[in-house]
């Protein structure tokens, strides 16, 4: 049986990465020059061909799924035409403007949720850090004190760098890692449960906070959502390898080792590696093929934390109305997300009630990977309702491979490139 789901596996990550190929190259020329193409495989209302998506699918479930769709739809078949009937965006607006506006009621759902779920599981959460307290004592592994030491001295070092390169504010820096714990408790929890981490979103939410606490500091807006943002990715990493690690036998004490040991590795790949791929595919101006939408987002809220509430003489009427649209639509969100994960902690109801998790970050992501995740959560649950005992031995290992194939191929192409190995065209 194992050796199947293996085949199966192995198989399916075969197929998921032939089929983003298809999709990324237009032909071979003496199978060594390949010429890339922007071509999107596209269908209808932003439909995408990604059987990584479909595995992301199959593993999320189809509540969370079709959470994620129901959210998407609000946003960007509903909310585009809202916005344009009360004059907060134009016929020319670009995605990111529109992104700016509709991201905050699906932020609020997520944040206001988010802190619910951990407030009705206080127990739960107190219970947990006792016992580390004490696990490290017992079993010779990392105690949990060592970590706080090593989070202060962290931290404090994060304090006096920022002081020193960017002039940060020391109470800036604080604030900012104060905040960035219960932020990254939140993207942990929606990472579990829609298998998409919400780091910009959290950056963005620290955007706003200190466009109050500090207006018109571009610095301040820039620099502590940083922060949050790093926490956050950090967090969601070390999530995942710390089960992975648990999964296969190691020890909390073996796998802090190998992150320390990965820190520097990193950062020797990234200072190697990001010149090549800024001079290869460029990340800025009219031509750059590595240009980010959360980098647009990010800059692009920044921009309205520092110039428009750096004070009233700042403020035209449109951007009032803008700013008023945020507060309102962050304010609901959060008011339903709060509303629908009291409704989901009856089990009788959990299965009929959306997730607000999963609605929040179906605003956040591109609708084309939302209809392509909720396709492949049907299509589970489809197997799992006409072959059981087949689902159960080779739907996960049918996910595993679609979604590695996918990110392995997404990675040798870039690598391909730049050793010359394919040429991008024109």
């Amino acid at each position: 049986q194992a050796r199947r789901s293996t085949f199966v596996m192995v198989g399916s990550l075969a197929v998921s990465g032939l089929v983003f190929l298809a999709t990324q190259i237009r032909w071979l020329i003496d199978s060594i020059a390949v010429t890339l193409t922007s071509f999107s495989a596209t269908v209808g209302l932003g439909f995408g061909v990604s059987l990584l998506n479909i595995g992301s699918g199959i593993i999320i479930g189809l509540r969370i799924s079709a959470s994620m769709l129901l959210g998407g739809l609000i946003a960007w078949v509903v909310g585009p035409g809202w916005l344009l009937d009360h004059g907060l965006i134009t016929h020319a607006s670009r995605r990111v403007d529109i992104l700016l506006l509709v991201m905050w009621p699906g932020v609020g759902m997520l944040i206001a949720g988010g802190i619910a779920t951990l407030a009705l599981r206080w127990r739960v959460l107190a219970k947990t850090f006792k016992s580390l307290s004490t696990a490290g004592d017992l079993s010779g592994d990392l105690s949990l004190r060592w970590v706080w030491v090593g989070c202060l001295a962290a931290s404090a070092l994060l304090v006096l760098v920022q002081r020193a390169f960017f002039g940060t504010p020391v109470w800036h820096s604080i604030l900012a890692i104060l905040l960035a714990i219960p932020l990254s408790l939140v993207a942990l929890r929606v990472l579990g449960e829609t298998n998409w981490g919400p780091i910009s979103t959290m950056a963005n939410l620290t955007q706003a906070l200190f466009g109050v606490i500090a207006p018109g500091d571009l610095r301040a807006s820039m620099v502590s959502s940083g922060i949050t943002g790093a926490v956050a990715a950090e967090s969601e990493g070390l999530m995942q390898d710390y089960k992975v690690g648990s999964m296969i036998g190691s020890t909390p004490r073996v796998l802090a080792y190998m992150q320390l040991l990965a820190v520097p590795v990193g950062a020797l790949a990234l200072a190697w590696m990001y010149p090549v791929l800024r001079d290869t595919y460029g990340i800025s101006g009219e031509h750059a093929q590595l240009s980010s939408p959360t980098s647009q987002r990010w800059v692009g809220f920044a921009k309205i934390v520092t110039q428009q509430l750096s004070g009233p003489a700042a403020m035209t009427p449109a951007a009032i109305a803008r700013l008023a649209w945020m507060k309102s639509s962050f304010a609901i969100g959060a008011l339903f997300g709060i509303i629908l994960t009291l409704l989901e902690q009856r089990p009788s109801w959990r299965r009929f009630v959306p997730s607000p998790t999963g609605m929040g970050i179906g605003v956040l992501i591109p609708i084309s990977a939302v209809t392509t995740i909720c396709l492949g959560a049907a299509g589970d649950q489809v197997w799992r309702t006409l072959r059981p005992q087949s689902h159960g031995r080779y739907s996960i290992a049918t996910a595993s491979g679609f979604i590695a194939g996918e990110a392995i191929v997404a990675v040798i192409i870039p690598l391909l490139v730049t050793l010359g190995v394919i040429r991008l065209p024109g």
